[in-house]
């Protein structure tokens, strides 16, 4: 293989094959545990799921798993200095770690709900490429129709959107192509990222 070929595989899914996929998962970040504090680490595949103006962080380090479902109004103010500790010492314990990140609102809806939802995002995100952590970033939704959920498996990275009341229509199509995915998710967030070691696809099996 090509040193710089993608390596982790980032997989999107419809809600309904996602249950199934995560049903035997620990989960991670249930309402009201969005603090920074309930993250957890384990060998443990993990889910989080129903991320609205929250963030959630996944990542894997060739060996542990990490999952952590943050709400902007929980955050305090050693948010930065907590969370680059959690990062070293899970990037520390195996020499490496790779990143996904979903979730939030785009700072440009106005709200100060969104203001605080996309400050979120950006400092995880920039907690974790201060650290040099492959990262894929999927937040700030510019219409958030639709709540976002994260496994994190030895594998790879599972995402799936969930429908918020009111919602008709699907947040993907069914069997998007790689080409479609993609559009689809840099029209729908302020903040798209995919990192060079991972290769994201739609598999709906």
């Amino acid at each position: 293989m090509n040193i710089n070929e993608p390596k982790t595989s980032i997989i999107f899914q419809s809600p309904r094959v996602f249950v199934d996929t995560t049903n035997s998962f620990k989960e991670v970040g249930k309402f009201p545990n969005y603090r920074l504090e309930d993250g957890v680490v384990s060998q443990d595949s993990k889910v989080s799921s129903c991320a609205n103006t929250c963030s959630i962080l996944g990542m894997y380090n060739g060996k542990d798993i990490y999952e952590g479902h943050f709400a902007p109004e929980l955050k305090r103010g050693d948010f930065l200095q907590k969370l680059d500790y959690i990062i070293k010492k899970f990037q520390d314990a195996t020499g490496m770690a790779e990143a996904v990140v979903v979730g939030g609102w785009d700072y440009n809806i106005g709200t100060k709900e969104a203001k605080d939802s996309f400050e979120l995002s950006c400092d995880i995100g920039n907690v974790l490429d201060k650290n040099d952590v492959p990262t894929s970033m999927f937040c700030a939704k510019r219409k958030p129709k639709y709540t976002e959920a994260l496994a994190v498996t030895k594998d790879g990275f599972f995402i799936t959107h969930n429908k918020k009341i009111g919602t008709k229509s699907d947040f993907l199509p069914t069997e998007p192509t790689k080409e479609e995915l993609e559009e689809i998710l840099s029209n729908n967030y302020e903040i798209f990222e995919i990192a060079p070691e991972h290769n994201i696809f739609f598999k709906d099996k």
